[in-house]
């Protein structure tokens, strides 16, 4: 099990100074989509080129303790990396994936650039509500239903925001085949917050490796076009985080019959005991007392598939529970301190099946 008690936290701040396309995004006619976060795999595999640059291949890597070791920095699955998801472009703040539980008016509550449009008449959180309640708008003298929102979500000072990161489309000429194709990229000046969990047992030599390029100022070009005047993002330093939950909140004391909410902050992989994709998260993944209260749960599925370097291929594709879904389950019997997971399913140093519990608790997320 991934124990958040294992690990150091860091946290960064990446900003992009040219537009950024970040691959896994839709392919759509002649129009390259591009993701609107960073994800955990672009920032490992942006890191692991580094260190095969300075080190070269990791088969003829020497072992020396001193050195940052090629396996436990990306094969070992002791360091994970988190996506970057966008912060608010005027308030600033953390921000996690659309809740699947959060609504927001029909009518009045669209996304905008900046989060804030004068006629947006707010979201709720409903997590915690009966689900057979009937829902209106928030606003005062607004009786238009609500609906699932889209984009992200900041939590800033108990008040709600929506936003997404800007996007933009560049057209370009492909002069061999005199083909016009289009890319969308993420806009300059956007920002995006993401961490990485060090195991504690590793060397320090690992986190140094972390540390000395990912710091004040460094630039590095990412995403899918890196071509000049493309993908080029500075970052700020890791901040070192004394307590993991900083991140991954859990319940205290006593919690019999109480609920708990288990929000997906990346796309879950998971498998059954038979070895198939599973489109639920099963609650003996997280805790044996658990049951589920699937009335209070909200969950999308969707598919990944990620390109395989050293074999020249991409992978199979994978069923995966998307971000933003929300689980919801219910102690069987009194529990002191539950011990739950960081992660579950596969690949969470990529990203995938990193778990926050009792988001609308938190206010911040």
């Amino acid at each position: 099990m991934y124990k958040a008690a294992d690990y150091n936290f860091f946290s960064y701040r990446l900003t992009t100074v040219e537009p950024l396309n970040i691959g896994g995004g839709e392919q759509i006619g002649n129009l390259r989509k591009t993701l609107d976060y960073i994800s955990g795999a672009t920032i490992r595999g942006r890191l692991a080129a580094l260190h095969i640059r300075e080190y070269g291949p990791p088969e003829n890597q020497p072992t020396a303790g001193d050195l940052p070791d090629f396996r436990s920095l990306f094969i070992s699955g002791e360091v994970i990396f988190s996506n970057a998801y966008p912060c608010h472009p005027e308030m600033g703040g953390n921000a996690i994936p659309m809740p699947g539980t959060v609504l927001g008016c029909k009518y009045f509550g669209n996304l905008a650039p900046n989060g804030l449009p004068a006629d947006n008449h707010g979201l709720v959180e409903t997590v915690a509500r009966e689900p057979d309640k009937e829902f209106k708008c928030p606003h005062d003298g607004c009786d238009d239903p609500p609906r699932r929102r889209e984009g992200y979500l900041s939590n800033i000072g108990g008040k709600l925001y929506n936003f997404a990161p800007p996007r933009r489309v560049d057209n370009h000429n492909n002069h061999q085949s005199e083909d016009f194709f289009a890319v969308e990229s993420l806009e300059t000046g956007c920002s995006f917050d993401g961490w990485i969990a060090v195991g504690k047992d590793l060397p320090a030599a690992v986190s140094g490796f972390l540390h000395r390029h990912i710091r004040n100022g460094s630039e590095h070009r990412l995403g899918a076009a890196k071509s000049p005047g493309n993908g080029l993002c500075s970052f700020g330093s890791l901040v070192g985080v004394e307590d993991g939950q900083h991140f991954f909140t859990t319940p205290g004391k006593g919690v019999k019959d109480e609920l708990l909410h288990v929000f997906c902050h990346g796309d879950l992989i998971i498998r059954d005991n038979a070895d198939r994709f599973s489109a639920v998260l099963p609650a003996a993944r997280l805790h044996s007392d658990l049951e589920p209260v699937p009335e209070r749960s909200y969950w999308k599925t969707g598919s990944t598939r990620r390109f395989i370097t050293g074999l020249g291929m991409p992978d199979s594709t994978r069923l995966t529970i998307r971000k933003g879904s929300v689980f919801t389950y219910r102690w069987r019997k009194d529990v002191e301190n539950p011990e739950l997971p960081l992660a579950v399913g596969e690949s969470p140093e990529y990203g995938h099946g990193l778990l926050i519990y009792n988001h609308h608790l938190r206010d911040t997320p």
